[in-house]
């Protein structure tokens, strides 16, 4: 019996791991769309001309039409909030 609840657990656990991976990429999709959105309204650019590049787990940095600026904005499992700029916009060298 003892075997089997280990068992289990083991296989809850790995579960949940799985779950949290499938949960941080797709989050990491749905940050990269807010923050090319914002971009491109702060930029006066189209969306398609804006690349992104994650900095580390909250921090996000925009490039597009001459235009560069970083944003901050936190994902948790239940989603992302809005990105906000952490930088003045400045002409890209």
């Amino acid at each position: 019996m003892r075997e089997i609840i280990n068992i289990m657990l083991k296989l809850c656990l790995l579960m949940t791991i799985g779950f949290l991976c499938l949960v941080s990429c797709s989050s990491t999709k749905v940050a990269e769309s807010k923050v090319a959105k914002r971009a491109a309204f702060d930029f006066e650019c189209k969306e398609e001309g804006i690349t992104i590049t994650e900095i580390d787990d909250r921090t996000w940095g925009a490039s597009g039409c001459g235009r560069r600026a970083t944003y901050l904005m936190m994902c948790t499992i239940v989603g992302c909030g809005a990105p906000v700029m952490n930088s003045d916009i400045s002409q890209k060298k």
